[in-house]
């Protein structure tokens, strides 16, 4: 992938995988689970955002920056 202003993508270490995804938007988290079942958890709540975002925040500094591996 081809460095870029418009976005940055960063490693965690090779240990450390997940097999779901999170979005955080506004006092919004949408969790999805890539297995059999598919599921999909949306939570509006201001506090469990936060939460995330701060969850999210500490993983973006404990990683490496794409370009720099």
């Amino acid at each position: 992938i081809p460095p870029s202003e418009d976005y940055h993508i960063r490693l965690l270490p090779k240990h450390v995988h997940f097999e779901t995804d999170t979005m955080i938007f506004g006092d919004t988290v949408v969790m999805l689970a890539y297995d059999a079942d598919q599921t999909i958890i949306r939570i509006e709540n201001q506090h469990i955002a936060e939460a995330q975002r701060a969850q999210f925040e500490l993983l973006w500094n404990a990683s490496s920056s794409m370009h720099n591996v």
